[in-house]
């Protein structure tokens, strides 16, 4: 019988042993499970969370462009968009890396350098900085060449001809950005060098799509190759090519193609008279307020005061 005890004893404790252990497993396997599946939520929350940042930014970004457009005040403009900006830099905080994001970011900043410019010059600069910085960043991740910048110019013309059509939102906004920060630092050799990869970038926009945000790389390059010296790739021709494509594209509704042509062109090829009556087409000219070129052209119109009062100082 102490036998037949000592046996079931055994058995017993070999059952208990086994209860506690499976039980336990299941306990870990469930804890595991449960920890398995809040990181599953917790990641899946995170890249709903971002989807939802970058949907936030892009809708800010757009509603702003389409409500300012069709503003005829652009001071109220300028002083409103400061928040925008950086609201949009704050978002780039945790995802410094989201090309999306950062296509926003660069459009925004390039968007607003340009406004502060026709107005004050100095002030433009840190604003494209800025746009400039984001654009060099996007460049590199996009194109996966973290030496784009100082890559030699047939290097950087292969990975343009690698581009296709959906490359064309995020290239036309670095190439933007990268021009405008040209534009602002002419004094620096450096900067003028960068010159010939931004017109190929922009010319790589005429041809995939050249109606592209208004015919915006037209404009760009009439105003580069109006800007340059013969000697340094100036063309004048060119130039006046590229403006009347934009004044074709737009539809004669905006007058910014108008007023830089006055600016550039016209004191390329040293024609006051021409200067005189584009800038008088445009001051005469009755901005609508309901058109979704109203911004645009109130700043074009203030722009041809100015240069029209001081038109003495260079002809």
């Amino acid at each position: 019988m102490q036998e037949f005890a000592t046996i079931i004893r055994i058995r017993f404790a070999h059952l208990a042993h086994n209860y506690f252990y499976y039980g336990h497993l299941r306990k870990t396997y469930k804890k595991t499970k449960d920890i398995a599946i809040l990181l599953t939520v917790c990641l899946c929350s995170m890249s709903c969370a971002n989807r939802i940042k970058q949907s936030i930014v892009s809708g800010i970004v757009d509603d702003f462009t389409i409500a300012t457009k069709s503003h005829n005040d652009p001071l109220l403009v300028e002083n409103a968009l400061p928040p925008l900006l950086l609201a949009v830099d704050a978002f780039l905080v945790d995802q410094p890396n989201n090309i999306d994001l950062l296509t926003q970011a660069i459009e925004a900043y390039a968007s607003y350098g340009a406004l502060v410019e026709m107005r004050d010059r100095k002030r433009a600069i840190p604003i494209y900085d800025r746009a400039h910085s984001y654009g060099k960043r996007a460049l590199k991740i996009h194109l996966n060449q973290m030496d784009i910048h100082v890559l030699p110019f047939w290097s950087f013309e292969e990975k343009i001809n690698e581009l296709n059509k959906r490359d064309l939102n995020v290239i036309y906004w670095c190439a933007a950005a990268w021009g405008g920060w040209i534009n602002s630092n002419l004094h620096s050799m450096n900067a003028i060098a960068d010159l010939p990869k931004v017109i190929a970038l922009m010319k790589w926009v005429v041809k995939t799509d050249e109606s592209f945000n208004n015919g915006g790389a037209h404009l760009f390059l009439g105003v580069f190759y109006s800007a340059l010296p013969t000697m340094l790739g100036g063309d004048p021709n060119e130039a006046l090519h590229h403006f009347e494509k934009n004044i074709e594209i737009t539809k004669n509704r905006s007058l910014l193609p108008y007023v830089l042509m006055a600016e550039y062109y016209t004191r390329q090829i040293f024609d006051r008279k021409l200067h005189d009556q584009l800038l008088k087409y445009v001051t005469q000219h009755s901005v609508s307020s309901d058109s979704s070129y109203a911004l645009e052209n109130k700043i074009s119109q203030q722009r041809a005061f100015l240069l029209l009062d001081n038109a003495d100082d260079f002809f």
